[in-house]
């Protein structure tokens, strides 16, 4: 006999899992993306830091330097970090907060970077903006949602 037990109107548990289990295993999956986020960020703060340059916040213009770098850990770096401002928005949305962009197909995070580091290029009027709202204008601009924002 299970010992798994299932509310009527809530899901299956995968793989044997009790449904609590599940909902606290993609809780924390969430949160280890929002953590790698701010971890990303101290980091490059500490690289810039490093670099003699006077920077009080991750502005486009820094963020597109570290997106055209040869250096493996200087594209990590960039990856990372729009890997994190993607995934804690996505939290966010989990969690009710306006949905801006729509990604309908699986995708990669190299993908993804490559979306902001063309949307960067084409778009240099903002690179004195916050590189965390440039990473959101880049997936609002090449993943629309489909529906009118006034329903």
């Amino acid at each position: 006999m299970s010992s798994n037990v299932v509310l009527a109107g809530s899901r299956t548990p995968q793989a044997g899992r009790p449904v609590e289990q599940e909902g606290w295993l993609s809780m924390r999956k969430c949160l280890a993306g929002v953590v790698c986020a701010v971890l990303v960020v101290a980091t490059l703060k500490e690289v810039v830091a490093a670099s003699k340059e006077d920077v009080t916040r991750l502005d486009g213009k820094l963020l597109l330097m570290l997106a055209a770098s040869n250096e493996a850990e200087m594209e990590s770096y960039y990856t990372g970090y729009v890997q994190g401002i993607v995934d804690g928005y996505a939290a966010a949305v989990r969690l009710g907060a306006l949905k801006l962009f729509c990604i309908k197909e699986p995708i990669s995070g190299a993908d993804i970077a490559d979306v902001v580091r063309v949307w960067l290029r084409q778009n240099p009027q903002a690179h004195d903006k916050e590189a965390r709202g440039l990473v959101l204008a880049a997936m609002t601009a090449f993943f629309p949602c489909e529906q009118a924002r006034d329903e």
